[in-house]
């Protein structure tokens, strides 16, 4: 069995009849620009904001409440067969892996000096916090990326998956 990741991660792959150029019209109807912290409380006009590219992009869902470990989506085109490959991954942002790093570090020290504890005879009720925080972050961590992953994921592979009009 696979061993648990310790960051949320996903990556899938997405055959499009499509070609680059198209992907890119198409995204651009659904991505905006990256909105200011003031704009984020306002219902977005589209379901992504970020980057397009030539050869992919880099955004994210749009939502209108606060999200820390909201995925961050990178696409990267590249020809087949049958049209255009889009490789996806999901990701953590830079910075929030640097502050769990961290504060998982802060607070896995105190942790495993609690736990130490408890075999020493020397187990008092407060040493429990470290762990149960360690717990708590972890679950807010993979809850909040994973339920933002699994929006996102339907929405960009029916925008790919859509068969191209014949007039184009």
């Amino acid at each position: 069995a696979p061993m648990l990741p310790l960051l949320p991660y996903k990556q899938f792959v997405v055959d499009s009849a499509y070609s680059p150029e198209q992907l890119q019209s198409l995204l651009a109807q659904a991505v905006m620009p990256r909105r200011s912290w003031a704009e984020r409380f306002r219902p977005a006009a589209k379901p992504f904001e970020g980057e397009i590219t030539v050869d992919g992009f880099r955004i994210s869902r749009s939502i209108s409440y606060r999200n820390s470990v909201l995925p961050v989506i990178t696409g990267r085109f590249s020809a087949s067969a049958r049209g255009t490959r889009i490789e996806i991954r999901m990701s953590l942002h830079p910075v929030v892996v640097l502050f769990a790093f961290v504060w998982l570090s802060g607070v896995g020290s105190c942790a495993l000096i609690s736990v130490g504890s408890w075999f020493t005879g020397d187990f008092e009720t407060v040493s429990l916090i470290p762990p149960v925080m360690l717990v708590f972050f972890y679950l807010m961590v993979m809850g909040g990326f994973w339920w933002e992953a699994n929006q996102a994921e339907p929405l960009l592979i029916r925008l790919f998956s859509a068969r191209p009009p014949l007039n184009q």
